[in-house]
């Protein structure tokens, strides 16, 4: 199969790399400067949600590998929503989970707050930080050898699809990648915020409610992206970023009326 040959500029490179960077180290980072600024941030709960979420997700996959034949692949509709259900609810109700049998006794906001910390920065390192990570790794392959080297070997359908990945891996930036860097810091806050809403739904009498208002909103949120793109709306990485920004606030409004704050 004859293809044009793919070129990583350096400025992809570098974004690649700072995209790597931040996914292993902001969850930490972040946890580190919180502890140091106020006591009540729990290792213990941080590492639950990591451990929580990474459980989650291998869950998920076997429904994705039920669900997502290849027939309602051919139907992006279907197949980004039910993806999106699978996310919001199995997400959510592993947080439920860890929160009222897990960590029954830890019902204080900072306790929500350590947890999301650890589901989204496991939710970094496994989808995005090896992804980028990957892109890195093909991307100076493919400079220092060629595509052509890189395919030897694999069948033309093969070649097809990762000729098709690659090339748009190479056409990113550094500009690209630092504003991943910051979608992904508003991800780790929209997690915290589902972390507050489900806590709250565990220890909070009368807000049971909270656990499937935390579901239909992880749901939406994941169904927005790939709505607001395949609608050609202007500056979407923008528009998904401002409208993430809801949830988050609706969440500290709930805190404050109910929790009295972190």
């Amino acid at each position: 199969m004859e293809t044009a040959d793919i070129t990583f500029s350096a400025s992809a490179l570098w974004g690649y790399g700072c995209e790597v960077l931040f996914s292993l180290t902001f969850p930490i980072l972040l946890f580190i400067i919180l502890r140091k600024r106020r006591s009540g941030y729990s290792i213990k709960v941080m590492l639950i949600g990591f451990v929580t979420y990474f459980l989650v997700s291998l869950v998920r996959q076997g429904f994705r590998t039920v669900l997502l034949t290849d027939s309602v692949k051919q139907m992006p509709a279907l197949f980004y929503t039910i993806s999106a259900l699978l996310s919001g609810v199995l997400e959510e109700l592993g947080r439920f989970l860890a929160f009222k049998y897990v960590l029954d006794g830890h019902s204080d906001g900072k306790d929500a707050v350590s947890y999301g910390i650890g589901h989204g920065g496991m939710e970094q390192m496994l989808g995005t930080g090896i992804q980028s990570l990957s892109f890195l790794w093909w991307g100076i392959e493919c400079n220092s050898k060629g595509f052509a080297a890189m395919t030897a070997g694999m069948e033309p359908d093969r070649i097809s699809a990762f000729y098709g990945k690659l090339s748009s891996a190479a056409d990113s930036s550094f500009f690209y990648s630092f504003l991943s860097c910051i979608s992904w810091a508003e991800d780790m806050a929209f997690h915290i915020a589902m972390s507050v809403l489900v806590l709250m739904a565990v220890h909070y009498a009368g807000q049971r409610n909270l656990l499937f208002i935390a579901m239909a909103i992880h749901t939406l949120a994941d169904i927005l992206p790939p709505l607001v793109v395949g609608l050609n709306v202007p500056f979407p990485m923008t528009v998904v970023f401002v409208i993430t920004l809801i949830p988050i606030f609706f969440t500290v409004r709930m805190w404050k009326k109910y929790g009295g704050g972190a």
